[in-house]
């Protein structure tokens, strides 16, 4: 349509005025509405002077007196979280956690640069109303002595029975104990059993987890055994009256020995012979008796009750009659077999493919046993199928094909009279078996791996526990709970954490003024942890690990430091304990009542001690403050008030932040000519002589920096029984 130049022109200029006033009547309305409620419009700097997007937003419609509608305001900020709380509410592995709940979480509430009225008094003066004159006895006298948590194990049985289990199992031939097994287990309904083959290095803190996740996920119950691999473990599992069983390869040596005494020879099989001729001898010998058996090793992490529901070929009977091997895959390759998990149908034809497995594997015993399983399964299926299809066997699968990784090779293919004819592998997600698991909403289990085969056991139960997937054992009883999550009472409900100003993690990117700081001090990481341990000791609290914070990316702590160094000193838990809601008596209750902090700091040549005990409110807490000069005793008495304070020492949750703790930490704790307390003394001995590192302070940021962010952190990259004590410093404790 054609306008005239002239009238188009008018057109611009009444459009334009019209914009304008609807402009201004929209800024009028929304001007008015701030200025009603600019009292509780909170604005923040840095966005502009805007109000914040929540208050605006967030509006709750009431009627008043007269029936009108009002609108009354909302806003998260009215009662911000304890910034404690983000280890409740963050993984250790997310990064968005904090900046995804903007303005969610209060500040640190201690300042520690403020002047406090009592200056001039000593300790002792100022606890007197607190403490009066309470003599503190030290629980645990030296490090000598063993750690002891109250945990409710499944009781111990008779004498009688536990002799008798060691006698059938160490002095009874391995073809007789398996007949007598089978008697004992329970196959109904589905005609089925499982097992799984163990050492001490698993069986020792996993023994009654690996039992009742077996009994209760799994739906095993009077189903499934043990293959020991060790004597210890033998005796574990007959002191606790789990069904057990003993392989030929531990047999061989002398039954007759004490076993409480006994410890690994050199003559007897590596753990690596044990272990890989055992899966194959079990698993061949139960499909000669004709049992179905589901299989699965102790690094295996069930997450989904009824798994089997999943795991079994769908449709009627016969399908699974029909049914020869169902096996893992691993995740990131899908095309090769992980012998983690598998399901058996006992036949004629998995009878000889697991004799095959095990004639190849005792023959060439160097070679990995998943290696010889895949080449049997290639050769097996490869041949079903040319049978099927009346195709000439000829030019079958050949194990030329990988010569290299036969140790050695063997010297022609094997003929098959059985091939297997249903096979095949679950979708790689069911089993998320690789070196990090990727949990799926598909995910039955996790299968953590390591670069080398049976290794790392502790990396991989690490981080069973920080993806949430350990199972964790409970109470017999439900009356009484202290099991690894779920502990019940004040009793057995007692845990000690880093405080600090940073995510609740210990930073290694902070200063604490020009000589004081933390910044890549593996020093100052060093006696902070020795005062938690030592803390956390005596005062029979469980130690939550805290995260570390790097240049770059967030850490495990277990990445760097050797945390056997400190076993049977302390119990300790993962850094993603509480952010896993099995931790909790009540998945929707959490412990904001029963949480009291603390913290010591040394700024200007004073102690300064702060203090909110438990059950003040997060709102308005209540916030006790000391100050003293550096001619006292300051860490004893720290311990003196944590334990003999109402509020501190029946806290659930005891949060800590050893300020004062630097790379000077000599010269804080003690003074010329001054003997060192017995607190004192431990925390240098747990600090000089029993934290081990992996890492020192010339290679802190090379060292996390290779290791990339926590998500992409793996078995191998533990620490565990790999770290080196750090060197002395120059002054030692005086006697």
């Amino acid at each position: 349509m054609f306008i005239h130049r002239e009238r188009r022109d008018h057109f611009v200029i009444i459009a334009t005025c019209c914009t304008c006033l609807l402009s201004l009547l929209c800024s009028y309305q929304w001007l008015l509405g701030v200025s009603q409620d600019s009292a509780h419009t909170p604005f923040v700097s840095g966005l502009g002077a805007q109000p914040l997007l929540s208050n605006r937003n967030k509006t709750k419609i009431a009627k008043n007196d007269n029936g009108r509608k009002k609108r009354k305001k909302l806003s998260w900020v009215d009662h911000p979280r304890p910034n404690w709380r983000i280890v409740f509410d963050c993984s250790a592995f997310d990064r968005m956690c904090v900046s995804a709940k903007p303005f969610q979480y209060a500040k640190y509430p201690f300042n520690f640069h403020e002047n406090i009225s009592n200056s001039n008094m000593s300790w002792k003066e100022s606890l007197s109303w607190k403490i009066s004159n309470k003599k503190v006895q030290l629980r645990y006298q030296n490090l000598n002595d063993t750690f002891l948590l109250l945990n409710d194990y499944p009781a111990i049985i008779s004498k009688d029975s536990y002799e008798n289990c060691l006698s059938q199992t160490l002095k009874v031939d391995y073809g007789t104990q398996l007949e007598t097994m089978l008697k004992r287990l329970d196959r109904r309904p589905l005609d089925l059993i499982a097992f799984t083959i163990s050492d001490y290095d698993y069986a020792h803190d996993m023994i009654h987890d690996v039992f009742q996740m077996s009994w209760e996920l799994l739906e095993f119950h009077n189903a499934f055994f043990m293959v020991a691999l060790d004597f210890q473990t033998v005796e574990l599992a007959c002191r606790y009256g789990y069904p057990v069983i003993a392989p030929p390869a531990i047999l061989q040596r002398d039954s007759n020995s004490d076993v409480s005494k006994i410890s690994n020879s050199t003559k007897s099989p590596s753990l690596h012979d044990r272990v890989q001729l055992t899966k194959f001898l079990v698993s061949r010998d139960l499909v000669r008796r004709r049992v179905n058996y589901l299989f699965y090793e102790m690094d295996i992490w069930w997450i989904r009750s009824s798994p089997l529901y999943y795991l079994m070929p769908k449709g009627d009977q016969t399908r699974w009659e029909k049914t020869d091997i169902l096996v893992s895959a691993h995740q990131d390759q899908p095309y090769l077999s992980n012998i983690g998990v598998y399901l058996v149908h006992a036949n004629n034809r998995t009878e000889e493919f697991f004799s095959l497995c095990y004639q190849l594997l005792a023959n060439h015993p160097k070679t990995f046993d998943q290696f010889v399983f895949h080449e049997v399964w290639e050769l097996s299926v490869s041949t079903g199928i040319a049978v099927e299809n009346n195709e000439s066997t000829r030019d079958l699968y050949s194990f030329d094909q990988h010569p290299r990784q036969w140790k050695p090779k063997p010297p022609a293919t094997p003929s098959l009279n059985y091939p297997l004819k249903y096979a095949y592998r679950w979708d790689s997600n069911l089993i998320a078996a690789q070196e990090f698991p990727i949990v799926t909403e598909d995910t039955l289990a996790i299968h953590p791996l390591s670069s080398a085969p049976l290794s790392n056991p502790h990396g991989k139960k690490i981080i069973a526990k920080e993806l949430g997937a350990w199972y964790g054992f409970h109470s017999p009883s439900a009356e009484f709970a202290a099991g690894y999550y779920q502990r019940s009472g004040t009793r057995n409900r007692r845990y000690l954490m880093l405080d600090s100003k940073t995510l609740g993690a210990y930073s290694m990117i902070e200063t604490a003024g020009t000589k004081w700081g933390y910044w890549h001090s593996v020093r100052s990481l060093q006696w902070t942890l020795a005062i938690l341990v030592v803390l956390a000791r005596q005062m029979s609290r469980i130690l939550i690990l805290p995260k570390l914070v790097m240049d770059r990316h967030a850490m495990f702590l277990w990445t760097g430091v050797d945390l056997k160094s400190i076993d049977g000193l302390v119990e300790v838990r993962e850094t993603n304990f509480f952010h896993n809601v099995k931790s909790r008596t009540d998945p929707n209750v959490e412990i904001d009542t029963a949480v009291a902090r603390t913290a010591l700091v040394f700024i200007g040549e004073k102690f300064k001690m702060f203090g909110i005990p438990a059950g003040s409110a997060a709102s308005e807490p209540n916030i006790e403050r000391y100050q003293f000069h550096h001619n006292s005793t300051p860490v004893d008495f720290w311990y003196k008030f944590l334990t003999l304070t109402p509020g501190y020492d029946d806290a659930e949750l005891l949060l800590v932040y050893p300020q004062f703790v630097t790379t000077m930490a000599n010269k804080v704790f003690l003074r010329p000519g001054v003997p060192p307390s017995a607190l004192v003394t431990q925390i240098y001995d747990v600090a000089q002589h029993h934290l081990k590192f992996c890492v020192t302070d010339n290679d802190v940021w090379k060292h996390f920096d290779k290791m990339g962010p926590a998500s992409g952190v793996k078995s191998g990259d533990d620490c565990y029984g790999r770290g080196e004590l750090l060197p002395h410093l120059r002054r030692k404790v005086p006697n």
